[in-house]
């Protein structure tokens, strides 16, 4: 059952880290839990697994966020290989864009926040679910909710701007603003 879930909660992790190895080390640590876990008490295995790895992904962002600020230079994610190879053109894609963007603007908020934003806005968590996650309440979650995509807009905006490309953005401030999944989808995993 857990590995029907791996793919999801190690892109969860990947997005909140944006170390590949630091994510493959909290999705098994969320395996060792699920393991050692009552399957009977547990109502949502989806959601269950999704906060114990969104809260084990803030445990590792408060110990690595000391790590990264002694970091000299532009800090950029890991690559995110996926099953098929890109081309030359398609690497440099504007949907690669659109992911590297977000990874950056994801990287630039406060773990709680990071953590809001994926929640609501990919796994379609409520404000309560969050805040069981944060450790907040449900308006402290809801205000984390805000100003990560108010951040966001931001910074995609500026993003756009630099590159000369306005068009690059769209889809991802559309979709934080109208919460529509799908285009979110688009814009983070590159779909169509």
């Amino acid at each position: 059952m857990f590995e029907t879930h791996r793919p999801r909660l190690k892109s969860l992790a990947y997005r909140m880290t944006g170390s590949l190895t630091d994510s493959e080390d909290i999705v098994q640590e969320a395996w060792v839990r699920w393991s050692r876990s009552d399957h009977a008490a547990v109502n949502d295995t989806a959601r269950w697994l999704t906060t114990i790895t969104a809260r084990q992904c803030l445990d590792h962002l408060h110990s690595a966020r000391v790590r990264r600020e002694r970091y000299v230079g532009a800090w950029l994610p890991d690559p995110l290989i996926t099953e098929r190879a890109p081309d030359a053109e398609g690497f440099l894609s504007e949907a690669q864009d659109v992911r590297i963007a977000l990874l950056l603007t994801l990287q630039m908020l406060a773990p709680p926040m990071r953590a809001a934003f994926l929640l609501r806005e990919a796994f379609d968590f409520t404000y309560a679910e969050i805040a069981d996650v944060t450790g907040g309440t449900d308006a402290a979650a809801r205000q984390l909710v805000s100003r990560a995509q108010a951040n966001g807009r931001r910074r995609a905006r500026s993003i756009g701007q630099y590159r000369g490309r306005r068009e690059t953005c769209p889809r991802f401030l559309g979709s934080q603003s109208n919460r529509r999944h799908g285009g979110f989808a688009c814009a983070v995993y590159g779909r169509h």
